[in-house]
Formats: structure tokens, sequence, C-alpha cells
């Protein structure tokens, strides 16, 4: 026989799963009746009838992911806000140092938030996480509404169209419009502001991939057009031409960012090593264990050079990749770093 409290924990999970199903056959349902509509041209509801599968699995993917990610990001944040400058100081120059090669254009990015207004950044992403923590809120409790009092949720005996209204109209009640639309366009302008720095500073890159791109283009379409002419229906053959172009851009892509990971490993381990060694003066400095003139010391620059070897020695061991489990931890960010690197370089 189960405990209490594993007891509680079972039904704890099984109303949650249940309360997940529930939203997902909303979901479905308003998609069902706009895919059945016969207002909707035939076209439109082909392509409702067609993603409703996959909007109902993303929707699930958000709805178990989505907390998850914003406690962490509000967790990692608040434990950044604790830290002394110069331990926060340490830690990211510890990062830069054995891991800076992995995400070159995500770190430019970062650098490139922080030094344009990172407070901004920070403001408008604290201001979009309040009206979503909001939305979620009121969300669960009019799920809960029941309003006629016959022991069934509200949202479960309308029809889609009276659910859908009903959700549109929550969403423009809970939030704040101008709080919201502040909020994106302040973190528009900061990305457009950072994208803008990145292609700066990466522009050796991005001419090399597209140099390769387009001298690799005539013999690639010789070898592949042949091919998928003879694998693909006719009516798809329209589709040939970009699946070269898509084919030869990511490979191209792969060899010069590749080569510039190389360069942002070295770069990023002597610059995360230095600001470790300056950063651990200071707090020997401070904590009094010890009082040393770094103008006159070159204690910080020994410790630097060395934690730069080392991080370039990880970093070179690995192939510029992450070890296991901080490849599947950092998966995210490398899916980040990897979507930057397109937009930047084709964009």
């Amino acid at each position: 026989e189960a405990a209490p409290a594993e007891t509680a924990l079972v039904k704890s999970q099984s109303i949650d799963s249940l309360s997940e199903r529930k939203q997902a056959d909303r979901i479905d349902k308003i998609a069902a009746e706009i895919a059945a509509s016969s207002s909707s041209p035939e076209w439109f509801r082909q392509i409702v009838a067609a993603i409703r599968p996959a909007f109902s699995v993303g929707l699930k993917i958000f709805n178990t992911v989505g907390p998850w990610v914003v406690f962490g990001c509000t967790g990692l944040y608040t434990i950044y806000k604790g830290l002394s400058s110069n331990t926060a100081t340490m830690l990211y120059g510890l990062s830069l140092s054995f891991f800076g090669g992995s995400f070159p254009v995500a770190i430019a990015v970062t650098e490139a938030f922080r030094v344009s207004g990172g407070d901004k950044v920070v403001a408008c992403l604290t201001d979009i996480n309040e009206d979503f923590q909001n939305l979620l809120k009121a969300n669960a409790e009019d799920d809960k509404k029941d309003e006629d009092n016959d022991g069934n949720a509200d949202v479960d005996q309308v029809d889609a169209k009276s659910l859908l209204s009903r959700k549109v109209r929550l969403f423009f009640v809970t939030v704040n419009p101008d709080r919201l639309m502040n909020a994106v366009g302040g973190l528009c302008q900061a990305f457009t502001g950072a994208l803008a720095v990145a292609k700066l500073e990466f522009a050796r890159t991005i001419a090399l991939a597209v140099s390769i791109s387009d001298n690799v283009q005539k013999p690639a379409a010789l070898i592949i057009t042949p091919v998928l002419a003879r694998v693909l229906p006719v009516e798809y053959h329209k589709w040939i031409r970009p699946i070269v172009t898509t084919t030869c851009r990511l490979a191209s892509m792969h060899i010069a960012w590749y080569i510039q990971r190389i360069l942002s490993t070295i770069h990023s381990a002597m610059l995360g090593g230095l600001m470790v060694g300056r950063a651990f003066l200071r707090w020997l400095n401070d904590r009094k264990f010890m009082m040393v003139d770094p103008d006159r010391t070159m204690l910080d620059e020994a410790l630097g050079w060395l934690i730069a070897f080392a991080g370039i020695y990880f970093q070179f061991s690995n192939n510029m990749r992450l070890p296991f489990p901080l490849n599947l931890i950092l998966l995210p960010l490398s899916i980040i770093d990897y979507v930057l690197q397109w937009i930047i370089t084709w964009q």
C-alpha cells in the first residue's frame, strides 16, 4: 500500500496530466472547428487540419518545458544578483575559458547586449515574464471556473468558437499592453543592434562562408541535380534548386564557422583567463588576504595565462564540443548559437 506522501504525489501527477490532456483537447476542438468551418477557404482548412497534430504536440512541449525554463532562468538570475562583482566576473571568465569556443556568436551577442544597455534588456525580460506569469495564473483560474455550479468547468461545456473568444478576451484583459509593447520593442531594438555588432565582428567568417557557397554551387548542382531528378517525382522538381542551394549554404557555413570556432576558442580562453586572474586578485585585496598592487605584480597575468592554456587544452581535446552531460544541459544554447550563425551569415 502506498504511503500517504506517495499517494499524494500520484494524485498530483494524475491531475497535472489530466489538466494537460484537457488543454490539448480544447486546442484540438478549436482547430477542428476551424478546419471544418464552411466559411473558411478550402486551402485554409487543409492547412489547419495539417498543422493541428504538430500544434498539439508543441503545446504539450511548451506546457512541460516552459515553466522549467522560466524557473531555471529566474533562479540563475537570482543567484547572479546575489554574487559579488568579482565572483560573478570569475565565473564568467571560467565559462569563457572552457566553453567560449562552443558559443562564439551567442557570447558576442551577449556582450553586445551588455555593452549597449544590458539593464534595459533585463528590464524588458522581467516585464514580459511578469505578464506571462499573470497570464498563466489567470488561465489556470479560468479553467477552474464553474459559474453555473453544475460540477463541471465552464471551459469544458462551451463550443470551440466560444472557447477561443474566451481565451482571447482573457489575454487582452490580463496583459498590460503598454508594458508588453515597450518590452517587445526594446528587445527587438537590442537584438537588431546586437546582430549588427555580430555581423561586423564576424565579417571575415561571413565572407568566407558566402565565398565557399558561391563557388561550390555549380559543381554541387552538376552532381546533386541528376540524383534528385531521378529520385523525386516530377511535380517536386521545383524544389531541387532550393535543396542544392541550402545544402551548399549549410556545408559552407559549417566549414567557415569551424575555422571561426578555432579562433574563438583561443581568444575566449585568453580573455576569460585574464578576467579570472584580475578578478581573483581584486577579491584577495577586498578580503584582506593579501594586499597587492595590480600594477606592480604579474600574479594576475600568471594565473590568467595558466587558466587560458588549461581552457584551450580542454576545448581542443573535446574538439570544441561540450562533453556529456553538458551537451544535453546546454543544448538550447547550442541551438540558439547555430540559429544566430545562420541569421548573421545569410540574412
